[in-house]
């Protein structure tokens, strides 16, 4: 990940699957955050769109990245185990952030 850093990019974020997720900030130390355990997945469309969605929302909260990570990782973990791929809609509030997160 020098490669992005030395083209000015500061902060990269590697999904890896069933692995977790990796974030490197440039200048400071690499977080490895691991997946949730899962014991059956039904459904894994639009799961990335989960997790940056929870990712996202959060780090514009001001959370810390690990909190970012993690609340990521919940959300595509609820997202894997629901059968409505189209309609997947958690109850996202303030609440559901700071317990599980």
């Amino acid at each position: 990940f020098e490669y992005f850093h030395k083209l000015g990019v500061d902060t990269t974020c590697y999904t890896k699957g069933t692995k977790g997720v990796k974030l490197f900030v440039k200048g400071e130390k690499i977080i490895h955050i691991e997946a949730f355990k899962i014991e059956k997945v039904v459904d894994a469309t639009e799961a990335g769109n989960a997790f940056w969605s929870g990712l996202l929302y959060s780090y514009f909260r001001n959370y810390r990245y690990t909190n970012c990570l993690k609340f990521g990782l919940k959300l595509v973990s609820l997202k894997l185990q629901s059968p409505e791929s189209s309609s997947f809609n958690p109850n996202i509030g303030e609440d559901f952030f700071q317990n599980n997160a």
